[in-house]
C-alpha cells in the first residue's frame, strides 16, 4: 500500500539506509549515481523521489508523528475512553499522526453541566 511506503519508520529506515547520499546532497557535494534531470528513479532518490523532496516528506512526517503524540499525552486525561484507544492505534499506523489529532480533537470528554 502506498500510504505504508511513506509511513515514519520506514521514512526513517530509508533515511538511514541513504544517510550518506542525502549528506553529501546537503553539502552540495557530488551524489553517486544521482542525475537530477526529469523524474527520479528508485536508484535516482529515496523511494523514487528527489533527495530534497524525500527530507521534505520526512520532516513534515515527524513533526507530525510528534504532535500527534504530544496532543495525546497532554490530552489523555480529558479523553473519552474510545478515543484513547483510537488515538493509540493511530500513532502505531501508517496513516496514524493525523488520525491520532483528529481524534484528540473530536474526542474530548464533554463538561458536566449541574
Amino acid at each position: 500500500m502506498i500510504l505504508e511506503k511513506y509511513a515514519l519508520p520506514n521514512l526513517i529506515k530509508e533515511y538511514f539506509n541513504n544517510k550518506d547520499r542525502i549528506a553529501a546532497y546537503f553539502k552540495n557535494q557530488p551524489v553517486q549515481h544521482y542525475k537530477q534531470k526529469g523524474k527520479c528513479s528508485d536508484e535516482d532518490g529515496v523511494l523514487g523521489l528527489g533527495i530534497g523532496v524525500f527530507m521534505l516528506l520526512f520532516l513534515i512526517t515527524l513533526a507530525l508523528w510528534i504532535t500527534a503524540v504530544y496532543m495525546l499525552v497532554i490530552n489523555w486525561n480529558n479523553l473519552e475512553d474510545w478515543a484513547k484507544i483510537i488515538g493509540i492505534l493511530g500513532i502505531l499506523t501508517s496513516v496514524g499522526p493525523v488520525v491520532t489529532i483528529i481524534i484528540v480533537l473530536v474526542g474530548k470528554k464533554k463538561g458536566k453541566k449541574n
